[in-house]
């Protein structure tokens, strides 16, 4: 579809007086490609979110946009992991402390 949409353009862009033919034909084929789809529509049970669209739309590459979450996504887990690993620092110095100032609390660690 979108080689059949370039091509019809370049053929409008590039339009001279003995070029008509080519550009009917051009059409003809956009048209026949539109029917087609037309007639696939039912076949298909997608359901494409609304953001996704207005990207399209917007004429930003879907596949860019799917990188630029997934790289969200990775810098959220790194920074989660981090947290996780700071308390776990954290239980483990109080813990140890509680061991020296509280011994008879020690014990009661254990099963925490």
């Amino acid at each position: 579809m979108t080689s059949v949409l370039y091509k019809a353009g370049v053929t409008v862009s590039d339009y001279q007086e003995n070029s008509d033919k080519v550009l009917q034909a051009r059409i003809q084929t956009l048209v026949e490609t539109l029917k087609s789809l037309d007639e696939l529509k039912d076949t298909v049970k997608k359901d494409i979110p609304m953001n996704m669209i207005e990207v399209v739309e917007n004429g930003i590459n879907p596949a860019l946009l799917r990188k630029d979450q997934i790289q969200t996504l990775v810098d959220k887990n790194q920074k989660t992991n981090g947290r996780i690993q700071s308390l776990k620092l954290l239980k483990s110095e109080l813990e140890s402390q509680i061991e020296v100032n509280y011994p008879d609390l020690a014990p009661h660690l254990k099963g925490l």
